[in-house]
């Protein structure tokens, strides 16, 4: 058993220890705290900054939502085949009183089909050409056009148009 003075001895050393261990604890504790704080308020102001991306990439979504829509408004025709391209691009100068001198494939990448065409005839005709390519029923791009002045009253043009292939 122990004496009296060896338990005062022990209280008054461990009193004082436990206390010291309850504070460097509590001190531990409250660090601990206050970086979960900070970590807890950093992953707010992320939730917020990730919300507005959703939200601003919501809106991008339905934006493009409602073009596709639009777009499905007007369907895309292809060519079959480079003939009837070709014939299209005749038919719309024909149609105009242009005359074709010259009408060849020209050089296009794959999935393409081009034309070259020449023709002669009045400035007005070519712009209701122009037009009627414009209004093909296949998809046509106008990729260069020279007009230069022929006779009198009437010009000389070289037109290259493209369609994409139907695959």
């Amino acid at each position: 058993m122990l004496s009296l003075r060896s338990k005062q001895v022990i209280i008054a050393v461990a009193f004082p220890l436990a206390f010291m261990l309850l504070v460097a604890g509590e001190l531990h504790f409250a660090n601990k705290m206050a970086k979960l704080q900070m970590d807890i308020a950093r992953l707010r102001e992320e939730q917020t900054l990730y919300r507005l991306q959703i939200s601003r990439i919501a809106s991008e979504v339905e934006a493009y939502k409602d073009a596709l829509s639009e777009l499905s408004k007007y369907p895309i025709k292809l060519s079959k085949d480079g003939a009837s391209f070709y014939s299209n691009v005749e038919s719309a100068l024909v149609r105009n009183n242009m005359s074709v001198t010259d009408i060849r494939p020209a050089g296009a990448g794959e999935g393409v089909v081009a034309v070259r065409v020449e023709f002669t005839g009045n400035y007005s005709s070519v712009l209701g050409a122009i037009k009627e390519w414009r209004q093909i029923k296949e998809v046509a791009r106008l990729k260069s056009i020279t007009i230069l002045p022929d006779k009198e009253g009437t010009v000389r043009g070289v037109a290259i148009l493209e369609s994409p292939l139907r695959r």
